[in-house]
C-alpha cells in the first residue's frame, strides 16, 4: 500500500533501499546498472510526483523486485495491472486466445475509465508513431534499393566499356575507373 501523505514514488524507494543495501550495492551502480542518473533514483524519494513506469520497472530488474509489485509500490496502479497481464504469459496457441482476452479484459475492469481511455489514447498515439517509423524506415529502403540498382547499372556500363564519363537519369556524372 502507498503513503498517501508523502511522495508517490517513496514506498517504492524504501523497498528499493532496503534491497540495495541488502545487496551491498551502491547508489551509482544501481543507476548505471538501470540505465538511470543516480539522482532520478534519489528524486523517488521526495519528488512530488510520479515516477515513469520504464524507470521503476528498470531500477526493479536490477534489484529483482517483481515489477507489479514495484509498479504498485510507486503509485502506479494502472502500470501494475498491465505489468501483471504481461508476466501471465502469453497464449500458446489460437484456442488459448479466448482465455487470454477474458483475462485482459478482467484486469481492464480494475482500472477506472478514466485511465482506461488514457491508455487507450497512449495505445494510439504509440501504434501512429510506430506506423510512422515504419513508413520511414520503408521509404528510406526503398532509396536505398534504388541507389543500388543505378549503381549497379553503371557497374555494367563500365565493365562494357560504355560507361566512362556517364551520366544517371538524374543528370549527375559519373567517374568510372579507367580501363586497362
Amino acid at each position: 500500500m502507498t503513503d498517501k501523505t508523502g511522495p508517490p514514488g517513496r514506498p517504492f524507494w524504501v523497498r528499493a533501499e532496503v534491497a540495495r543495501t541488502a545487496q551491498g550495492m551502491t547508489k551509482m551502480a544501481l543507476a548505471q546498472n538501470a540505465g538511470i542518473a543516480r539522482r532520478t533514483y534519489d528524486r523517488l524519494e521526495w519528488q512530488e510526483g510520479q515516477a515513469l513506469p520504464r524507470v521503476v520497472n528498470a531500477i526493479a530488474d536490477v534489484l529483482g523486485i517483481p515489477r507489479p509489485e514495484a509498479l504498485r509500490l510507486a503509485g502506479l496502479h494502472a502500470a501494475a495491472v498491465v505489468e501483471e497481464a504481461a508476466t501471465e504469459g502469453v497464449p500458446e496457441g489460437p484456442e488459448d486466445v479466448s482465455v487470454f482476452e477474458e483475462r485482459l479484459e478482467q484486469l481492464l475492469a480494475r482500472i477506472p475509465e478514466r485511465r482506461r481511455q488514457q491508455l487507450a489514447q497512449i495505445h494510439a498515439d504509440e501504434r501512429a508513431r510506430y506506423e510512422q517509423r515504419v513508413a520511414r524506415v520503408r521509404a528510406d529502403y526503398e532509396r536505398s534499393v534504388t541507389q543500388l540498382e543505378k549503381l549497379a547499372r553503371l557497374d555494367v556500363k563500365v565493365a562494357r566499356g560504355e560507361g566512362e564519363g556517364d551520366e544517371d537519369e538524374e543528370g549527375k556524372s559519373h567517374i568510372s575507373k579507367q580501363r586497362q
